[in-house]
């Protein structure tokens, strides 16, 4: 992820990078820096900056899934960074960039305490969601935001104590909430949190129309976030450096190859070659034929499919 950040950073922009890591290697750090240094020679190692806090205070939180203990360390950004900081983004490490994120920083407004992308969970009332809306007075149709790319108010945590009041509510009730932290903020900044544009935080549930229209979101939105994203954010626990059964991959294996960890994880090639495009159009080919469908339906689908390529191409 920061080969691509960096990557695709505007020169001349000041950068200063602060990494959450508790257990990553020295070889590792070292051989990062190195990619880093690689890809942009302008770029002074000064400013990346290597934080291992505490995780004393989430001892007891539960995890589940694919996580361990450091997904809910996002949570510590305004204590651990320094004072003169107002505001940050925070990205999780599953995602590639692939433009500038100085217009997403730029565009941060100082009347929310957190700017984010709408989730697949589309409101805190919905299943996973936020179990005890009702309780804590929450309209059942409150969208739910996904903490995977979020803009902070820093200045906005630290007056009004957002940190603590999340984790209070974690530990109350730890037992219930769902997705760690992410459930947490939902929960506490209900009120208090921006929606942004989904091409930040391209998500996987994007390729499914039907679970995108639940969310709420035009198709128009889906569109361009399928096939212009700004962040492709790897979500569930099917990541591309462990199987790929999904599109979008080849964008992950592009710039591990700019890494010194180049050849270390095996991937399919089709997508390299075909572009994603064309392979979103095979796999969709393939979900028809899963399903059963008759040969007619399927050949029907598929050139709906092809037509509406060809349309796009023909257009651009």
């Amino acid at each position: 992820m920061l080969v691509s950040l960096l990557v695709n950073h505007a020169k001349g922009r000041e950068i200063e990078i602060y990494v959450l890591a508790t257990h990553l290697p020295e070889e590792d750090r070292r051989k990062i820096e190195i990619s880093l240094r690689e890809n942009r020679p302008d770029f002074d190692l000064a400013s990346l900056h290597w934080l291992s806090p505490s995780l004393e205070i989430f001892q007891g939180l539960p995890i589940t899934h694919h996580a361990d203990i450091e997904v809910y360390s996002r949570l510590l950004a305004p204590r651990v960074l320094p004072e003169h900081y107002d505001k940050i983004i925070y990205l999780d490490c599953d995602m590639v960039i692939l433009t500038d994120l100085s217009p997403l920083y730029d565009s941060m407004r100082d009347d929310s305490a957190i700017h984010a992308v709408r989730d697949q969970i589309a409101h805190v009332s919905d299943f996973e969601g936020v179990f005890n809306y009702a309780e804590l007075g929450i309209p059942p149709k409150t969208h739910y935001f996904n903490s995977g790319v979020v803009l902070i108010n820093l200045k906005c945590w630290r007056e009004q104590n957002i940190t603590e009041r999340i984790i209070t509510y974690l530990k109350r009730y730890q037992g219930s909430v769902w997705w760690w932290d992410q459930g947490g903020m939902n929960a506490i900044l209900y009120d208090s949190w921006a929606e942004i544009d989904p091409v930040w935080n391209q998500m996987r549930f994007v390729l499914f129309p039907k679970i995108w229209e639940q969310s709420g979101q035009s198709m128009a939105d889906r569109k361009r976030t399928l096939y212009h994203p700004k962040i492709v954010h790897y979500t569930t626990h099917e990541k591309p450096w462990i199987v790929c059964p999904f599109p979008g991959y080849s964008y992950f294996f592009k710039y591990l190859e700019k890494t010194g960890y180049r050849g270390l994880f095996k991937g399919p090639r089709l997508e390299h070659i075909i572009g994603f495009r064309l392979n979103y159009i095979l796999w969709r080919a393939k979900i028809f034929l899963f399903w059963k469908r008759s040969p007619q339906d399927f050949l029907r689908v598929f050139k709906r499919l092809v037509s509406r390529k060809t349309s796009s191409l023909t257009k651009h």
